[in-house]
């Protein structure tokens, strides 16, 4: 009987092909853990780093789902505090892909996104990894 593969939810707001280099990284850190002979689940965003033709071009020996998250202007104080809210709050809209998963590792370059961690944690029960850059 084959053994059962551990399910990692890699949870990642630049993933290729965007070119922010997080994502690069990320793609890395997943085939690794691939490689490993665990089951990867990426959960990313659409970023504006890459269009939407690009995404669906591109190529990746990784699952990758996609998510819709809001942008706004850059440029203003209140903008940014919604930028850094957005993706968490989209992330937490795909629960159903937390209880699929049996490690979640959650990789952010803005700081509200580690408040997922614990809720997952209390929520579904799943060890959280948490890599802040």
């Amino acid at each position: 009987m084959a053994a059962v593969k551990e399910k990692i939810l890699l949870v990642t707001q630049y993933f290729p092909p965007d070119s922010a280099g997080t994502g690069w990284v990320m793609e890395e850190l997943a085939e690794d853990l691939q490689a490993a002979d665990k089951e990867v689940l990426v959960l990313a965003g659409r970023t504006r780093y890459f269009t939407q033709g690009g995404y669906r071009n591109y190529q990746s020996k990784i699952r990758v789902k996609r998510i819709q998250h809001f942008y706004f202007s850059k440029d203003s104080k209140l903008g940014r505090i919604f930028n850094y809210l957005s993706f968490p709050l989209a992330v937490l809209t795909h629960f159903w892909l937390f209880r699929w998963a049996d490690k979640v590792i959650i990789v952010s370059t803005v700081p509200t996104a580690i408040g997922l961690a614990p809720v997952i944690k209390k929520i579904f029960g799943k060890p959280v990894y948490y890599i802040w850059q």
